[in-house]
């Protein structure tokens, strides 16, 4: 839909309402956003994928699925294969039995929702950030404190910190910020 921007947010399906109103938010404190529409999960729509990545200083992927091998994975892989090295934050289920129960309530614990979506991507941009309960459940604290492990756990930061295995390039600050979550681990 536009492709120009400090963040570059990639709403799946119909959750693409939520990437929307994270754009919304990150536009209200002054960022500029691209967001996209990938509207299929295979193929891969690499072009346009990697073109949004390349400009962005941080990638975001909403998804209703399990992060774990999820659309989210996937823009990962295909990033690390094409030599892009933009973070990705990915916004969706943990790989873990969800009890059955209110969906907005369930996406609220789980950090579906744009206050996290937004915590998790101005924490790896290095901006501070208010500590706020969203903000715990999206993994990301005031600049200077630790995230507790129940906080980190329920982020997804597990996943965010399996892309120390890969040998794709990162910026110092960012190997930093992975490295102090690993650590809480």
């Amino acid at each position: 839909i536009s492709d120009d921007g400090d963040v570059a947010l990639i709403g799946l399906g119909h959750l693409f309402s939520l990437a929307e109103e994270t754009r919304d938010r990150l536009e209200a404190e002054g960022y500029s956003v691209s967001l996209v529409n990938p509207r299929f999960i295979k193929p891969l729509d690499a072009e346009s994928i990697a073109k949004v990545a390349k400009r962005a200083r941080v990638v975001c992927t909403v998804e209703d699925h399990v992060l774990h091998n999820g659309f989210g994975a996937a823009v990962i892989e295909l990033l690390h294969d094409m030599g892009i090295d933009t973070p990705v934050v990915r916004i969706g289920w943990p790989d873990e039995f969800v009890e059955h129960g209110n969906i907005p309530a369930l996406r609220s614990k789980h950090g579906i929702t744009a206050d996290a979506a937004l915590a998790k991507i101005t924490y790896t941009l290095g901006e501070p950030t208010p500590v706020r309960e969203s903000a715990k459940l999206a993994g990301a604290t005031a600049r200077g404190t630790t995230p507790s492990p129940i906080d980190t756990e329920a982020a997804g930061a597990r996943e965010t910190s399996a892309c120390l295995s890969c040998a794709a390039p990162r910026t110092l600050l960012a190997m930093r910020r992975l490295v102090t979550i690993t650590a809480v681990l």
